[in-house]
């Protein structure tokens, strides 16, 4: 899988990159953040294949990751791209050369019911490395915000958060009109079993059943076209 983020940090501050990891997904970035991290872990090569698939690397700089040497290992890849590496601070630490006069992101005071201004200008770092826009705006709408939210999706309809929303709303559809009963769209499966059915377009069915109430087909030959709900 290739991420957009993938995030550099230690055991100790984990708190804070849960918190930073979280919002970033709420945008729709996708970012590759190892919880199952120790202290002692080293830099290895499935962490290498990680981070070659990834589109940028962002380091959280604090007194406990200048310090440890899977930063160090990572940061190292990430500045042998260029362009890949984003700083952030979550304290006042001033991390080691060549990084030291780097551009750095201040993530104090962030606590998940506040965003600092230094989290606004990461997420439009970000925003303009993967070719989004107006992600400030997006994320300064309130969930009551509901035309403005939709003005916004429908400015940015190849935006992945718009993507997403289609998406849901498709699923919703679907979903809501296999549990009014719509028929025809199951077929008998190939295996002549006549308690299985499948559907050939993979709609969301009630549970695991079909529209005319019989099972949906889990054999090998329909397995990948039927989503049972």
């Amino acid at each position: 899988m290739a991420y957009d983020v993938f995030l550099v940090t230690v055991p100790e501050d984990f708190d804070m990159a849960k918190l930073v990891a979280r919002r970033l997904r709420s945008l729709k970035f996708t970012v590759r953040f190892n919880q199952k991290q120790t202290e002692d872990d080293i830099f290895d090569a499935k962490d290498a294949r990680d981070a070659g698939k990834s589109g940028n690397m962002l380091v959280l700089w604090s007194a406990n990751s200048v310090k440890n040497d899977w930063v160090r290992a990572a940061a190292a890849v990430g500045n042998s791209r260029d362009g890949m590496l984003v700083h952030a601070g979550i304290d006042k630490t001033i991390p080691y050369e060549p990084y030291r006069k780097a551009k750095r992101f201040s993530l104090e005071g962030f606590t998940s019911r506040k965003m600092p201004e230094g989290f606004y200008k990461l997420v439009e770092e970000l925003a303009e490395r993967t070719g989004r826009t107006d992600l400030r705006a997006w994320m300064k709408l309130g969930s009551k915000d509901d035309e403005a939210r939709d003005a916004w999706l429908e400015a940015h309809p190849d935006d992945p958060l718009a993507i997403a929303e289609r998406q849901k709303r498709e699923k919703r559809s679907v979903s809501t009109g296999a549990g009014q009963g719509s028929r025809g769209s199951c077929q008998p499966c190939s295996n002549d079993d006549p308690e299985w059915q499948w559907s050939p377009s993979g709609e969301i069915h009630d549970g695991r059943f079909c529209c005319s109430g019989t099972r949906l087909c889990q054999c090998p030959h329909h397995a990948d076209d039927c989503r049972a709900a």
